[in-house]
Formats: C-alpha cells, structure tokens, sequence
C-alpha cells in the first residue's frame, strides 16, 4: 500500500505505520483488535504501539479496564511533525558532511544507474546552464519543461539534434531532426553538453536498463559537443545536396558497418 510505503520513508517500520493506519481507521483500538486487523504477531503490535506513543504519534486513552486502547493524531499533525522532522536532519547532514567533503577535481567520471537518477542530474545540470545547451536524445522533454523554459527565459539556447521527431511545445528550442517521424525507439539515448564545461552520455536497453556517466572532463565534453555539431552539419548537408552525398564521404571502417 502506497501510504504505508510512503510513511516507512520517514523512518517507521512497516509494522509501525500499519499500526498508525488501522488506529486512523479504527479509533480507540487496543493491540489484541490490531493484531487480528492486520495479521501481526501481538507482541509486535505491542512494541509498535509503544514506539508510537513515545513519538507522539498516537494517544492513550483512559479506559475503566485494564485494556490500553489508543487512537492515532490527526494526520495533518504528523505529517507536520515528520516535516519538521525530516528538515532538521536535512540541514545537519548538509552541515555536518560539508565539513568533511573533500571536493575531487573537475575531471573526475561519475556512473549513473536507473532513470530517476540520470533524469534528476539532467535537470541539475539544465538549472545550473547560464548559456547553452546541446542535446543529442530521444528522452521525452516534457519531462524536464520547467527547466528548459526557465534556461529559454533567462537567454540560453536550447539545441537539439534527434534522429526522429520530438513533440515540442516551445518553438525557440532549435530542433533538428533527421526524420519527420515522431520518437517511437523504447531504448533511450543521450548526450547533453551544458556550457562547454559538462557532459552526460547515457542509453537504456531492455538488459541493462538505463545507465551513463558524468564528467566535467574538458576533453571528453569537446568530443561530444563535436559529435552533435557533427550532427546537426550532416544533417544540413543532406538537406542541401540529398542523402545520396553521404556514399562519397565513407572511408569503409568498422564504425561505417554498425
């Protein structure tokens, strides 16, 4: 269950928020009708209604009996509560770890796995442009919008090499495709040069899922900014002369084959 998940994220067990849930659910149950509601062994239902109630996250309330009945605080108290919580441990972890981090140079390669991390340093890398960006991908850009038109409104350019069509809702990204095709590839590719000064090369596959790498390494980001110009240059040659111009430029090598 998705709330379940989500509330194990601020540091409760999932016993712990089935608990917090069932009370939510069910007010003034005690530990015997949770265990039963939700398939857990008493004496962990216990320790969870005892680590709850010393966070404040349920309350006891007074029987004539000797059964401990409770009922979980209003949800919009605990989130406050977590909210609160989770910011003071953000701030003293970036204090704390700042002191000790040594920063490494500019030439130094980082690896990229899974596609919530690469798109999330694609959009770091787009906040952080003052001028230009180059693009060779067949990534959705919708999917990082607010960056690309916050860079378009401060005067940076956008351009975009695809071998198919994007679908592009803002006309001052300078686009050039080789096709009028729209982007039906499921496996991903990119390459994003930033400024001149950084660089990230990815692609995904059905094996091996999304992966890449970034570096700030001068001459690894001079070989993929050539590769896009490279690019965009070819594919204004065959606009002007016809594809045919391509036989004669071949110098028969491996690469050529692929």
């Amino acid at each position: 269950m998705k709330i379940i998940e989500e509330l194990q994220k601020f540091g409760l067990t999932k016993i712990e928020a089935q608990v917090y849930y069932e009370l939510l659910k069910n007010p003034d149950s005690n530990g015997s009708q949770i265990s039963k509601k939700i398939d857990t062994p008493r004496t962990s239902v216990y320790m969870a209604l005892e680590k709850l109630y010393s966070l404040g996250f349920i309350y006891l309330i007074p029987s004539l009996n000797e059964r401990k009945n409770y009922m979980a605080a209003d949800p919009d108290k605990l989130v406050m509560k977590l909210k609160s919580e989770y910011m003071r441990s953000a701030e003293f972890l970036e204090n704390e770890l700042l002191k000790i981090h040594i920063r490494s140079d500019n030439e130094q390669f980082i690896n990229l796995r899974g596609e919530e991390n690469i798109l999330d340093k694609i959009k770091e890398i787009l906040n952080n442009t003052e001028k230009e960006i180059y693009m060779n991908t067949n990534i959705n850009l919708m999917l990082f919008e607010t960056e690309l038109e916050n860079l378009l409104n401060k005067g940076g350019r956008v351009i975009l090499f695809s071998f198919e069509k994007h679908k592009l809702t803002d006309s001052r990204i300078e686009a050039y495709n080789k096709t009028e095709n729209y982007i039906s590839d499921p496996n991903k590719r990119l390459m994003l040069v930033s400024d001149m000064k950084e660089v990230i090369i990815g692609s995904s596959d059905a094996t091996h899922g999304f992966t890449g790498t970034y570096t700030k390494n001068p001459l690894l980001v001079n070989i993929a900014a050539e590769h896009i110009h490279n690019d965009i240059y070819l594919y204004k040659l065959e606009t002007k002369f016809g594809k045919d111009f391509w036989n004669d430029l071949k110098i028969s090598t491996l690469n050529e084959e692929k």
